[in-house]
């Protein structure tokens, strides 16, 4: 009996130092410390930037929200076409891509339903994706042929 309980002890102390060491593995991806300003017509979003390729796929898979004014800043090394999903995403987005200082293309991504995850792909090459929250694009009259101003 003494046995089976000190077993069963050990195995959750190990299951609960696993998932502990998960969340906090995930904070400091998600978390970026990172952080720069982009302004486009004169509005300005504070961003974490996604600049490796952990940081890229996890993007804001699992965040509850992202305040109003914040973003994340996806930086790439080349100039291609860009895919992007809303795999473990909590709330929609409208993404903006990016190429050189212009922005080629605007996607609005919805929040997944049914355990579908759609793919979303730009339709010009692009070297930076802003993602900002659902509806702005549209409330701050943003769009394609719109400079983007980065700045440290």
């Amino acid at each position: 009996m003494k046995k089976t309980l000190i077993i069963i002890l050990i195995v959750t102390l190990v299951i609960l130092l696993s998932v502990v060491g998960l969340i906090l593995y995930r904070s400091t991806k998600t978390n970026s410390s990172q952080k720069t300003t982009v302004e486009i017509n004169g509005f300005r979003f504070l961003t974490k930037i996604a600049d490796t390729d952990s940081a890229r796929q996890l993007g804001l898979s699992g965040m509850p929200s992202m305040p109003n004014g914040e973003a994340m800043l996806f930086l790439f090394p080349d100039q291609k076409i860009r895919s992007f999903w809303m795999k473990d995403m909590n709330f929609a987005l409208d993404i903006i891509f990016i190429r050189d200082h212009e922005i080629v293309d605007i996607i609005t991504l919805q929040k997944p339903s049914n355990g579908k995850i759609p793919g979303y792909t730009s339709k010009s090459s692009a070297d930076k994706v802003l993602e900002i929250n659902a509806g702005l694009t549209q409330k701050l009259n943003i769009k394609i042929g719109d400079s983007v101003k980065i700045s440290d």
